[in-house]
């Protein structure tokens, strides 16, 4: 749980052991998948309750080397 890692947190020498596995690619196309999605789900909340606000309507356009 949230509180025991509060409660023991690991080393900073654990945490970017951890971290090092990972690159910014693989780490930025997590952000943008989870952007995405919380704007997709305010969209569709919004259309269901017929609220309007000039929201984009979620899906980001993904940009980059593709």
């Amino acid at each position: 749980t949230v509180r025991a890692l509060l409660a023991d947190p690991p080393s900073r020498d654990a945490t970017r052991a951890y971290a090092e596995r990972f690159g910014w690619e693989e780490t930025s196309a997590g952000q943008f998948t989870l952007f995405d999605t919380v704007i997709a789900e305010r969209a569709r909340r919004e259309t269901r309750c017929g609220k309007s606000h000039g929201s984009h309507g979620g899906n980001l356009k993904q940009v980059g080397n593709g």
